[in-house]
């Protein structure tokens, strides 16, 4: 996507949601786009690095994901388990890296 000025990589792909995507995908899809895009506004000099925006996508969708488990805990999604997981033990930044499909973040 692209806005004069703001040039986001949206990398809809390193997403693996079997059962949000009928449910939560939306929210979660917003969630990735307003958090990059306020890395981006809060980062210009770094709007091309891409995987950075990817991470802080990430980190958006997480922390939407922990606000539908407290109204919904049932509604788990295993690969963003693993992602908080991740998180948790601070190797979220080395594990996105390394598991971001190709063409996203490049």
């Amino acid at each position: 996507m692209e806005i004069p000025d703001i040039r986001l990589d949206l990398c809809t792909s390193f997403y693996r949601l079997p059962k949000a995507q009928s449910k939560d995908g939306p929210l979660l899809f917003d969630a990735m786009v307003l958090a990059q895009t306020r890395f981006v506004l809060e980062n210009p000099d770094r709007q091309d690095d891409g995987p950075a925006q990817v991470e802080a996508g990430v980190e958006g969708v997480l922390q939407a994901y922990e606000q539908l488990l407290n109204a919904n805990p049932k509604d788990r999604e295993p690969w963003l388990d693993k992602l908080l997981k991740q998180r948790e033990a601070g190797t979220l930044k080395q594990f996105v890296k390394q598991h971001t499909p190709a063409g996203c973040g490049d």
